[in-house]
């Protein structure tokens, strides 16, 4: 597991709740993006959900992996590079793979 994802996880509550910590403590890593332009970029990177329905996922913390790996992308985030290679993570985003 990522260290930066460590307190998150480890921390009590449901799925809902990990996610959304480990959301914020990757925006976190990237001070200068806030959650609407993530998911203002995640749109533009065409995400096949509607804008309210991504927004209530990353808010809820119900979003699914291939929407998390897409925010991992957009904010460039070093987290899963000892387990993926993130230019495969980057062409997969770009194809509409992920998300």
């Amino acid at each position: 597991m990522p260290a930066l994802w460590g307190a998150a996880i480890k921390e009590e509550g449901g799925w809902e709740a990990r996610s959304i910590r480990v959301l914020d403590a990757e925006l976190g890593e990237c001070p200068a993006m806030q959650q609407e332009e993530l998911l203002q970029k995640m749109l533009a990177m065409g995400m096949s959900l509607p804008k309210v329905r991504l927004a209530g996922q990353l808010k809820s913390g119900t979003f699914s992996v291939p929407v998390f790996l897409r925010a991992l992308v957009i904010l460039r985030s070093p987290s899963l590079e000892k387990y993926l290679d993130y230019s495969d993570l980057l062409a997969a985003a770009k194809a509409g793979f992920i998300g």
